[in-house]
């Protein structure tokens, strides 16, 4: 079989032109993985004490009842507050270790999921930062747990004759 020179252009000008569509058709990408939950603060109540030493006359009765009130959200704060905070700390972890481990410099995602998950995952970590909006219930706490120490300390002097 004889093929002329004209022949031999066209054969190549397709074998480019298929080559080219099977780069061009590249498979859907998967979808993205799921976001971890982001932590909840617990639903355990706050103790509600700070005012018990009025229950009691005596000085040293009232010193007493400041001070359980005291260790009451000491441990609030050690059982409860503080291992929030790790826990967001750990979520925080969690999401950058999902991002870096499964969609970043993953080709088979496009350019605009791997931003777009990318972009999710920063949001998420200013929510989850100390001053975020995912922190806002233990901000609150934090703050009234400082008060109520400052009111307990000032409370125990006073009764406790210290000051």
């Amino acid at each position: 079989m004889k093929v002329s020179r004209m022949g031999v252009h066209a054969m190549a000008a397709a074998a480019l032109l298929l080559s080219a569509g099977a780069f061009a058709q590249r498979p859907p990408p998967p979808p993205l993985p799921d976001m971890p939950a982001t932590p909840q603060y617990p639903s355990t109540p706050y103790p509600n004490c700070r005012n018990d030493y009025r229950n009691y006359s005596e000085a040293f009765a009232r010193a007493e009842a400041t001070n359980r009130c005291t260790r009451r959200i000491d441990a609030y704060h050690n059982q409860v507050m503080a291992p929030f905070v790790r826990t967001m700390l750990r979520h925080q972890e969690r999401i950058t270790e999902l991002y870096e481990s499964q969609v970043m410099n993953d080709f088979d995602y496009t350019q605009e999921q791997a931003d777009g998950f990318y972009a999710q995952i920063m949001q998420e970590h200013a929510d989850s930062n100390p001053d975020g909006r995912h922190m806002a219930r233990y901000q609150e706490m934090i703050r009234r747990y400082r008060d109520d120490r400052a009111f307990l300390r000032r409370t125990f002097c006073q009764n406790a004759g210290t000051c």
